[in-house]
This record gives C-alpha cells, structure tokens and sequence, in this order.
C-alpha cells in the first residue's frame, strides 16, 4: 500500500513567505531540564523524574528548538499541500514482511508498548488524519480508532554540520487522541502531541501532466544511531479507573528516556527488563525469515502478528 509517484521529478523544497515563530512560553528554569531529558537525563533533584505527561514539554521544546534557530512557521503556507498518510503513521510498506510496530515505554516501570496502525484516512477540512490498528502491552492486545491534528509546520535552514543533501528541515507537529475498544478489558486513551521530520515539496507528475504539492515523510538518518521519528509523547488513561500513565512510542530512540533507553545502539535500562523486553533484545525471538513466490528471502516477518487477532 506505499505510495508511489511514476515519472516524477521533485522540483524543489517548498519556500514560500512565512511567519516568524513566536513563543509564548518561559525558556527559563526547568525549561533547560527539559532540554536534557528530551535525550539524556535531567538532575537527580530535577521534578521531571516524576512527571507523567511531557506532551506540554515535548510541543514547546519542538517550537523553542526551531525558535533559536531561526526558523519560520510555514502552517498556513503549506495547507493546500497533500499530506502523504500513509508515509507518515503506516506501520508496514506493502507487505507482511515488512510489518514493523513502533515499540515505546508505558507506566512508571518502562513496560513494552507497542503500536500497529494499519489504516488512515486524511479530513482535509480541520487538517485532521483518522487512524485505525491495535495496542499491545504484555498480552493485552486492543484495537483502537485514533485522530491526529496538525497543529504547526515549522521549517528552518539547515546547518553547514547536519547531513548535506536536504538543505530545509521541516517538524510537522500534531495533536492526537486515541481511543481504544471500550469492549475490551483493560482499555483506555492516548493522548498527546506528535512530531514528524517530513520533506514538503512540489514535485512533477509527467503521467498527469500535474504539479503535486506533497508532505511526506523525511526519514533520512534511518536506521543510524540517534535517528528518532514519527513520535507520540504523552498518556494514557484507564476508562475503568481514570489512572493516567506515561505512554511515548516513536521509531527508534525514544524523547524523555530518563533513565530507560531504546533504540539503534541503545539498551533498555536492566532495572527494568521484562519477557517483552527480552524479545525486544533477543529479534530470533519473535521473527522469522520471510520468502518472496520464487524461495528468495526478502527480510523479516513478526512470527506473531498480534494486531490481526
């Protein structure tokens, strides 16, 4: 189900008038913690060891990051683009074998989340995308129904020390709300804000004879140390008790870690290894080579692909 554009030629990266970003946050105090936690730790006497909800954090940090860089916000300038759905919240690019969850933390003891989303479709009147597919945590598995809502597109000039190629750097920035099947045992709500490093550009058509206004994903850096994106930072909320849990899961390294790591050349913190973590560390545990028709081994597949149950 990826999406492929024939014969087409990417004109050049979108720039157009913009907006200057402006905050209307403090950046002083705890915020320099925050800067910290987002992919290391922040002081032992910091309040953020405690927090539950960094989604506040996590959207000012993003808007504060582009700030002191000089970047603009290009949201009202990049609306008649085309926001690729399935380039930016697909948990799979066409078939089984390269079905891939996102996996993230959840609750105070860092336990194996896991998101599938399998299927989306774009609103275009409050810039607004439905998601579908299912949760894992242990064995509780819950299909869901979820929304995300661009809120801003901010886009800044690339640096002389960043990777050369893509002279812009564009975040697209979301707000969701994910429900899960109240049916279910156990099930509750998502909700937080999410990011995404995205390329906009107008690119050629030849086959349509059609100029294409396009967001799509930028996932450029994959999979090398450090690469994070596609990520969603915030909570979830029991519908039987109201308790409210940590819940982040993105691709590869995770924001605000504390003391928990994930990722291409990182390791979960021992304290907090569990079955499902072990299979995390452990691949041969719950993947298997994958054939093309003819007997040629085209990859890996998820042994147990729980989200069809």
């Amino acid at each position: 189900m990826k999406k492929i554009v024939l014969a087409a030629v990417i004109i050049s990266s979108y720039t157009h008038a913009a907006e200057p970003i402006e905050l209307d946050f403090d950046t002083t105090g705890i915020f320099y913690d925050v800067r910290d936690a987002m992919w290391k730790q922040p002081s032992e006497r910091s309040a953020l060891w405690e927090t539950v909800d960094f989604s506040t954090y996590y959207y000012n940090y993003l808007i504060w990051d582009y700030y002191s860089q000089n970047g603009n916000d290009v949201t009202k300038d990049l609306r008649g683009f085309n926001i690729d759905v399935v380039d930016l919240f697909s948990s799979y690019t066409g078939n089984s074998a390269n079905a891939s969850p996102q996996n993230g933390v959840f609750g105070p003891l860092y336990k194996r989340l896991q998101i599938y989303i399998s299927d989306f479709s774009k609103q275009d009147k409050d810039q607004s995308i439905t998601i579908y597919g299912a949760s894992k945590r242990g064995k509780q598995i819950h299909q869901f129904t979820g929304t995300v809502k661009i809120e801003k597109i901010l886009r800044r000039r690339r640096n002389d020390n960043e990777a050369k190629g893509d002279t812009v750097s564009y975040t697209l920035i979301g707000s969701y709300v994910i429900k899960e099947d109240k049916s279910q045992e156990g099930a509750g709500v998502f909700k937080g804000i999410y990011s995404a490093n995205v390329k906009a550009e107008l690119r050629y058509d030849f086959l349509k004879n059609s100029l294409k206004r396009e967001i799509w994903n930028n996932n450029q850096g994959e999979p090398e140390y450090g690469y994070s994106n596609r990520n969603f930072v915030g909570t979830w909320t029991s519908y039987a008790t109201g308790e409210q849990l940590k819940a982040i899961w993105g691709d590869n390294q995770l924001p605000f870690p504390l003391d928990f790591k994930i990722g291409i050349g990182e390791h979960p913190n021992p304290k907090y290894i569990d079955a499902d973590w072990e299979n995390y560390l452990n691949p041969e545990n719950e993947t298997e080579a994958s054939y093309d028709e003819e007997g040629n081994q085209n990859g890996y597949k998820l042994i147990d692909e729980w989200w069809n149950r």
